[in-house]
């Protein structure tokens, strides 16, 4: 399924510390505020619309006027639709290359998760690094490759309870 993201310059009510996310079953969708004025629409897609028809001026301005209706639309700055691809690697290392954050696995555009998900895997790997060096555990020989199996099967285990 398609979603579509849609900046533009706008004045309204909504919290500017917080993310605005509607879980609505009909279109789920979320306002993100990101600069002075300036905010950030994401919003599915849905089967009976095309991705140009929903990427249109008019359709997002039908949209905001629905989700917003005391809002005051200054100017629609850009529009896409994409696709979410979530994803992540069979395999986390090879000989001494480790994956870690963003390039073991991607996710989309979604207010910064895939940047928090990569961060907590740098994270993981700099605890048990700093507990090595700290002497707190002693470090085995094959170190990457018991980081790198504990990777994939906690990784395999979050794979499988998401489906």
């Amino acid at each position: 399924m398609d979603s579509a993201v849609a900046d533009f310059e706008l004045e309204c009510g909504l919290s500017q510390d917080i993310s605005n996310i509607v879980l609505d079953p009909l279109r789920p969708y979320g306002f993100f505020y990101f600069a002075p004025g300036r905010w950030r629409l994401i919003y599915r897609i849905n089967k009976e619309e095309s991705r140009s028809e929903a990427t249109s001026p008019e359709f997002i301005h039908r949209l905001l006027k629905e989700k917003l209706p005391d809002a005051e639309v200054k100017r629609l700055l850009w529009a896409s639709a994409f696709r979410l691809g979530q994803g992540q690697s069979d395999h986390y290392r090879k000989g001494r290359w480790l994956l870690a954050g963003d390039a073991a696995h991607a996710m989309g555009p979604s207010a910064g998760a895939g940047m928090m998900v990569g961060v907590l895997g740098a994270w993981r790997l700099a605890w048990r690094l700093a507990r090595w060096l700290c002497r707190i555990i002693p470090i085995p020989i094959n170190f990457l490759k018991i980081i790198s199996e504990n990777k994939e099967r906690e990784r395999m285990k979050s794979k499988t309870t998401m489906r």
